[in-house]
């Protein structure tokens, strides 16, 4: 007898083993790693792409939406550039402090405007590819974890900082903090936008939303049995939560209730989630995973 079964798990996408501290995606899937950056090519196979780069610690990666160019950062000598798809990197320093640079988050705005979050200096913008960088200093923190650009207007911006949730609505000259109802400590590890509503992660207190913009936010845990939550993400009105020890959560009603979701997943650190077509990618210490939204049935024979 014939029985037609459904592959509702996570599945793995490669890189046992490894430490996936992001990912990116725009013609091609790429991964930051502790050891270098990888991209996956047809039939699921990774290929290290470092060459030029003088760290493999990556903390960050990033795609520029119009032009395909690659942003890196690393955990200790500062962001990297690449206008070949990877296959080779150069520094583009030049305006970063000199010294030891841990780069946090990297994201590129639909013009190609590059902003820089670092944990100790700040962040940093560029409106030349990386040729050059100014500091846009927030006078609230120098300690940033993650950059969110608005999809809807490239002018505001979303820091995650050990001071809580920044914003800028003039493409970084000034930040203002909007942490209303985010309670202490404030570090804040990930940001998502889905339309107007805002959610925000904490590695201390679970997760927040607002619906105004980030001017007040509520605590949104009801079945989030871990209050660290290191990595966001949406896909069709759903929110996903990726924790350090618990596996993955989500929430079907904006964060009014929670459930697990880490069938076939390991007991693994989840760095980076992100949403490509019909699955949902997930970046952790144990290489990548992916769930398919609509997976193909297939015939298994009972006996």
């Amino acid at each position: 007898m014939i029985l037609a079964a459904l592959l509702f798990a996570w599945q793995s996408g490669g890189l046992p083993g490894v430490n996936v501290n992001g990912l990116a995606f725009n013609r091609d899937f790429y991964a930051a790693s502790d050891a270098g950056v990888f991209r996956r090519e047809p039939g699921g196979v990774w290929i290290s792409l470092n060459s030029g780069l003088t760290s493999l610690a990556m903390n960050t990666l990033a795609v520029d939406p119009r032009t395909n160019v690659l942003y890196a950062g690393t955990a200790g000598s500062g962001a990297f550039k690449s206008v070949d798809a990877g296959q080779y990197w150069s520094a583009i320093n030049d305006g970063l402090p000199t010294s030891f640079l841990e780069v946090s988050s990297i994201v590129v705005d639909a013009t190609s405007a590059v902003y820089l979050g670092t944990r100790g200096y700040g962040i940093f913008k560029s409106t030349n590819g990386g040729g050059s960088w100014t500091e846009k200093p927030t006078a609230i923190s120098s300690f940033i974890i993650t950059l969110t650009i608005d999809p809807a207007n490239p002018a505001i911006v979303y820091a995650g900082s050990n001071r809580g949730v920044l914003k800028t609505t003039d493409g970084g000259m000034t930040w203002r903090q909007i942490n209303n109802g985010i309670t202490a400590p404030f570090s804040i590890t990930a940001i998502v936008i889905d339309s107007s509503t805002i959610y925000a992660s904490s590695p201390f207190a679970g997760v927040f939303r607002s619906d105004d913009a980030g001017e007040n936010w509520i605590q949104i845990n009801n079945g989030l049995t871990s209050s660290w939550v290191s990595a966001l993400a949406i896909a069709n009105r759903t929110i996903y939560a990726g924790t350090p020890e618990m596996g993955i959560f989500r929430s079907a009603d904006r964060g009014a209730t929670w459930t697990q979701f880490n069938e076939g997943l390991p007991n693994a650190f989840i760095h980076a989630l992100i949403v490509v077509g019909g699955h949902i990618y997930a970046g952790t210490s144990s290489g990548v995973f992916f769930f398919d939204f609509a997976p193909r049935s297939r015939s298994v024979r009972s006996r």
